[in-house]
């Protein structure tokens, strides 16, 4: 496979990314680096490619049938992977579809998540795993939707694109009929209105 590797968005130097123009350089499909570097035992593998998470686990299937125990550690970041056509709710429920749960790392505990529920930040870690999470000697706390919308309301009122753009996408998976009667819109019109003109295409 062959990526092109590229710097980012001028005036913030956090979201480089893979792009269609650059200096080519060789990438392998990670079940051929594994194996070409005698790796195909290994406990945990962790991805964070900038947004290429999703099509790196081309062939990841290889891997699993000689190893089913591996663990993952990877970036969901829903501002590099919109780059490439998907989102990270694709992106758990592709790890769902191998059979792993999946798990946002918090400053003090891992939170279940799955690939119907929003994302609370732009960019975060997740721990999938196909053993029992109470393996773990980190605390795992069931999904949190409070503080999930809390973060995601002030990613609304951020002034960087990316923060913005990801909690208006974000909304749409926050069920209409859930528990809170206060909740509301992430969003007032105005709000809404100036989030959308400042989307990159």
């Amino acid at each position: 496979m062959s990526i092109v590797s590229s710097f980012g968005i001028t005036g913030d130097d956090a979201w480089g990314h893979v792009s269609d123009t650059g200096t080519p350089v060789y990438g392998a499909p990670p079940f051929d680096n594994l194996s070409a570097y005698d790796y195909l035992d290994a406990d945990i593998i962790k991805i964070d490619i900038e947004g290429y998470e999703l099509i790196a686990l081309e062939g990841i299937e290889r891997l699993l049938e000689i190893n089913l125990n591996v663990q993952f550690i990877y970036e969901s970041c829903s501002f590099t992977a919109r780059r490439y056509g998907h989102t990270v709710q694709d992106l758990i429920a592709r790890f769902e579809e191998l059979g792993y749960s999946n798990y946002v790392w918090c400053d003090t505990h891992l939170m279940a998540t799955d690939s119907a529920k929003p994302q609370a930040h732009v960019a975060v870690g997740i721990y999938a795993t196909r053993q029992p999470a109470g393996l773990s000697s980190v605390a795992v706390h069931p999904f949190d939707f409070a503080s999930v919308e809390k973060n995601l309301r002030r990613a609304a009122n951020r002034p960087l694109i990316p923060h913005a753009d990801h909690a208006l996408r974000q909304e749409a998976f926050f069920s209409e009929d859930w528990s809170n009667p206060t909740r509301g819109k992430l969003y007032g019109r105005r709000r809404l209105r100036h989030s959308r003109t400042r989307l990159r295409p």
